[in-house]
């Protein structure tokens, strides 16, 4: 069994040409909807740091702050289900 060895089947000196592979159908709707969730999640951080901003000022919130505090909750609940939503079909997306 002597004699010349066979070749390598992946010599490792050829690279794949991956730009001139189509992109599937999904990637651009998938690129879109992980930047609209980065946006929400920098939205969600803002509101976030707000409300925590608030309540650590000391003492019983007045009534202007409270006011405040509820609305930016509310806000960050909506933010929150929104991200929440767009979670899950950025997953639908990725198992396609």
């Amino acid at each position: 069994m002597g004699g010349r060895a066979a070749p390598a089947v992946n010599s490792g000196t050829l690279s794949a040409d991956t730009g001139s592979v189509p992109a599937g159908p999904y990637d651009d709707a998938l690129k879109e909807l992980e930047e609209l969730e980065r946006s929400l999640s920098r939205q969600r951080k803002r509101l976030q740091d707000r409300i925590d901003f608030l309540r650590t000022r000391g003492g019983a919130p007045d009534p202007v702050t409270r006011d405040q505090l509820l609305r930016l909750r509310e806000q960050e609940q909506e933010v929150s289900a929104r991200r929440r939503a767009l979670h899950r079909q950025i997953d639908a997306a990725r198992a396609r």
